[in-house]
């Protein structure tokens, strides 16, 4: 960037929205002062992040996630893992969504479960909204992990995105997919 041009703004408005913009470039068909990405409250954004300039080259678009406090998005921000003792069982609850960014928080929690092996393992996945490949393989991974002296039980309900997306897969059988924390406590 040259000497007083002004750096690309990431801004929250008046009515918490963030704006970014991007700073006037050194040739005028880029786009100078286009407002790139714009998110309400409570909503994640896709945000370029522009990097280098390097000489005769195009500037290489890269994007990441920001929050609606204009901070980079971190795994723990979409995902929340509770982990709790049931009797002899260990009780693992998610929420939020599982994807490329948030399955190391799944797995973190499933490593804290498998520490001190329970006689079963239970993953609550009522309140995920979203569960990408990745996540399915950490659920499997569980399995894998926690051996022949503790059963692994997943609950989805019904009507939810990740029980469809287990029986698409052909997985409910194979993770022992319940509807409810009770049933899966009560096998």
């Amino acid at each position: 960037m040259k000497a007083g041009t002004p750096p690309d703004t990431i801004e929250l408005s008046a009515d918490r929205v963030i704006r970014y913009t991007r700073s006037p470039p050194e040739r005028p068909q880029c786009g100078a002062g286009q407002e790139i990405s714009a998110a309400a409250p409570g909503e994640v954004s896709r945000v370029p992040d522009l990097g280098k300039t390097h000489p005769g080259k195009h500037r290489q678009r890269k994007e990441f996630q920001v929050t609606t406090d204009g901070n980079r998005l971190r795994p723990q921000d979409l995902v929340k893992v509770t982990h709790e003792r049931v009797g002899d069982a260990a009780v693992l609850t998610v929420s939020g969504e599982v994807d490329l960014l948030s399955a190391s928080v799944l797995g973190d929690g499933i490593t804290e479960a498998l520490a001190d092996p329970p006689v079963l393992l239970v993953v609550d996945l009522t309140g995920v909204s979203f569960l990408a490949s990745i996540g399915i393989t950490a659920l499997l991974e569980a399995r894998r992990r926690a051996g022949a002296g503790t059963r692994v039980r997943v609950v989805a309900p019904e009507d939810s995105v990740v029980a469809r997306t287990l029986q698409l897969t052909g997985l409910r059988e194979t993770l022992a997919v319940t509807a409810t924390r009770d049933a899966a406590l009560a096998r």
